[in-house]
């Protein structure tokens, strides 16, 4: 009786992990399809209204302040991201958004013998420390598409995952592990898992 008793409550408690794992592996699905949709919209905006969000913040005080700088661009297809700073620069701390039409091109210079991520539209992790000590900027870019298709990946395997179970029920096969329940329609007796009618 006790290990019976035993079984049935191990098997609750996987099913309730299997639970929380599947509303999180939703969730997370859900997340990435709006972050898709949202890159698509700024891909779209960006070919007739440049963005650009800027945070500056003022650290340090008296006579040796430093201006640091977050920019977040939006043009023609492209996100930058660029961070710099500069020393006795006082910019206080504020935000600001400027959207204005884009340039009819965006300046690539490209030579043929440029590596395949730059031609792609990819700018890696790069510095400048243009007075050493004094100012300095980090900046990376990448083609919106990118974003639209990185974030795009999570609800593809979420829909084919849903897609499959819910192919294995109608065939009368278990939805977690796909064993035959035709024996057992209730209780799969291979992952414990119950069907529901």
């Amino acid at each position: 009786m006790g290990s019976r008793c035993g079984e049935v409550c191990r098997a609750r408690s996987a099913n309730q992990v299997k639970r929380i794992l599947r509303i999180l592996w939703t969730t997370v699905a859900l997340i990435s399809a709006l972050i898709c949709a949202a890159s698509i919209g700024v891909w779209v905006r960006s070919y007739w209204a440049g963005d650009h969000f800027y945070i500056s913040r003022e650290r340090g005080s008296g006579d040796n302040p430093w201006g640091t700088n977050y920019n977040f661009n939006s043009s023609r297809g492209e996100l930058q991201i660029d961070f710099n700073g500069v020393r006795n620069s006082a910019t206080g701390n504020h935000h600001r958004w400027i959207s204005r039409r884009p340039p009819r091109e965006l300046p690539l210079g490209l030579s043929p013998g440029d590596p395949l991520i730059k031609r792609l539209g990819f700018t890696p992790w790069q510095h400048g420390d243009y007075r050493p000590g004094e100012a300095w900027q980090y900046w990376m870019s990448a083609p919106t598409w990118s974003v639209t298709v990185l974030s795009a990946l999570i609800p593809a395997v979420w829909i084919i995952q849903r897609r499959r179970s819910r192919l294995r029920s109608a065939k009368g096969h278990c939805r977690s592990c796909g064993y035959d329940l035709r024996a057992t329609p209730n209780r799969c007796p291979e992952c414990g898992a119950t069907t529901v009618k």
